[in-house]
């Protein structure tokens, strides 16, 4: 192996001395590691650097035992030993883990000029869209490559090999990079050698011979979960070897879609709490999700039955959390879910559930399809009515079956009947009432002055459980003309009587009802509630 950027000093010798080259300390990474990163790997000195040829200069190396960067100190190397055909050295390290070892042989040629012989290695494009902020090099100075591809005129593009940088990729889903190499010696063609390549992955030559690019291109399958580190050596056809550089992917299972937070009416909302919907008004719920996956892709579906009134919008690309410089179409999403509940639907509540589904990738559907489901609560208000675009108290009565006197009575902010009521504005339609012990549809209609067919569309979710219970809150319109004058806690027929005063014939006559009072006491007397307490013989 080469190594680059190692800067040469010529010193002037003394009479009847050899010249002496002062070398700074040079490095290259041999990086050690458990593909399925159970473990941690230590790289250490197996034996030290030691001359295989000539007069050996002793040289020093260190290794840092976590990124297996190997560090040479080199001094005062004789003009003899780095001679042209170059002195070589030999260095042996370890890879260590729990219970094993595996050893490495590297063949290290002190070389003068090395600048001018060594091929150099560089990312070409790359597709690793993964990498969270992923670079892209693809687009060269028009400078990168001499004329005639003599040698490297213009500045490499930044290094993004390891331990620089890594890149994650999923089961499924490809990783695809080039490489480009040029050999000063513009007459020399370049080609690569490869350690540990990645099984299923594939190598083409994209074009050229100095400079060339060599593309490599894999989706990871099952059983390749975890960390591939391939490297990469330019040589050309003088066997002189660029620094090995080191790709580093980390594999992982393709990850399930997630739901960002949903858009209630203009509010971002987490999809578990519950929507509020109001009569009359269309509720705009819209859901997002997105894949950690760059390449994957998202549908967004309703699981199950949806209501009476409801529209599922089309599919669109949603802003994306993930930072992703190339995403794949469908790898962020949204959809709008729009409902106008009808009008009969008070007091309705469901469950409408949203899946984000994904797909599988390549390689035998490596990636799987997984589908992630969130189950929302959506419920309808009872009593409250959104009116529409111009509506009067009187369009809002005819809907309910009662008359706009009832509702202006209920809605005292509105100064007349007449005024024209703005779009989105809530009115009551009704009152709420807590339910009492032993009370039924029947008793209540009766009370109230209504129908039990009122009652059921005013309140939707009785029509499935009509049974009353204790405490339980529902919303009843109520018609003073025809209400009984009873209530729960002073009913007429138990502690009130009536007395008449004024007609001639049954003037201070005491009547155990008010009906019967009005009947016999004619249009010239007048009915008075007493306390049937007060009243004998009652």
């Amino acid at each position: 192996t080469s190594i680059k950027n190692v800067p040469l000093i010529m010193q002037t010798p003394e009479l009847g001395q050899p010249a002496e080259i002062v070398l700074q300390p040079a490095s290259f990474y041999a990086p050690g590691y458990d593909p399925l990163n159970q473990m941690p790997v230590t790289v250490s000195v197996a034996r030290p650097a030691i001359a295989l040829t000539g007069a050996p200069t002793a040289i020093t190396s260190e290794v840092d035992g976590m990124t297996g960067k190997v560090t040479l100190m080199l001094s005062k190397i004789s003009s003899a030993e780095a001679a042209r055909n170059g002195q070589f050295y030999s260095l042996m390290l370890n890879a260590s883990r729990t219970g094993s070892t595996v050893q490495v042989d590297f063949l290290i040629r002190i070389q003068l000029d090395m600048q001018s012989l060594a091929p150099k290695l560089s990312f070409g494009h790359m597709d690793l869209s993964n990498l969270v902020a992923a670079p892209n090099v693809s687009a060269y100075p028009a400078d990168f490559f001499g004329a005639g591809g003599i040698g490297y005129t213009g500045e490499l593009p930044e290094t993004l090999f390891f331990p620089e940088a890594s890149y994650v990729a999923y089961l499924g889903f490809q990783v695809n990079y080039s490489l480009v190499a040029s050999d000063p010696q513009g007459t020399n063609n370049v080609g690569f050698t490869v350690v540990n390549f990645p099984d299923h992955a594939r190598m083409k030559t994209v074009k050229g011979r100095n400079p060339v690019e060599q593309e490599t291109y894999w989706v990871p399958c099952p059983q390749q979960v975890g960390r591939h580190l391939t490297c990469y050596e330019a040589v050309d056809n003088n066997l002189n070897a660029s620094t090995p550089e080191c790709v580093d992917v980390h594999v992982l299972p393709d990850p399930a879609p997630i739901f960002m937070l949903a858009n209630d009416d203009g509010r971002m909302v987490n999809m578990s709490q519950e929507v509020i919907v109001t009569l009359g008004a269309a509720k705009h719920y819209e859901v997002a999700a997105y894949e950690q996956n760059c390449l994957d892709s998202i549908t967004l579906d309703l699981e199950g039955p949806t209501p009476e009134g409801s529209m599922w919008g089309r599919q669109v690309t949603a802003p994306s959390p993930q930072a992703c410089p190339r995403p794949a179409e469908g790898q962020s999403v949204k959809r709008m879910f729009t409902w106008m509940a009808p009008f009969n639907y008070g007091g309705h509540e469901r469950e409408i559930c949203f899946t984000a589904t994904d797909v599988c990738g390549r390689c035998n559907c490596a990636g799987r399809v997984d589908t992630t489901t969130i189950c929302v609560t959506f419920k309808v208000t009872r009593c409250k009515y959104s009116v529409g675009n111009e509506h009067q108290l009187s369009e809002v009565a005819f809907i309910y079956g009662t008359d706009w006197l009832q509702l202006w009575k209920q809605n005292p902010q509105i100064l007349h009947p007449d005024y024209i009521l703005f779009t989105g504005q809530s009115i009551d339609i009704g009152r709420l009432l807590v339910v009492g012990a032993n009370e039924n549809l029947y008793n209540l209609a009766r009370r109230y002055g209504t129908t039990i067919e009122s009652i059921y569309d005013l309140n939707h979710d009785l029509m499935w459980v009509p049974d009353l219970q204790e405490g339980q809150e529902i919303c009843v319109i109520p018609n003073s003309c025809l209400g009984q004058s009873d209530t729960v806690l002073s009913p007429a027929s138990e502690y009130r009587a009536y007395q008449c005063a004024g007609h001639l014939n049954t003037n201070g006559v005491i009547y155990d009802s008010l009906e019967n009072c009005r009947n016999q006491c004619g249009d010239d007397g007048l009915c008075s509630s007493i306390s049937r307490a007060t009243a004998p013989g009652l």
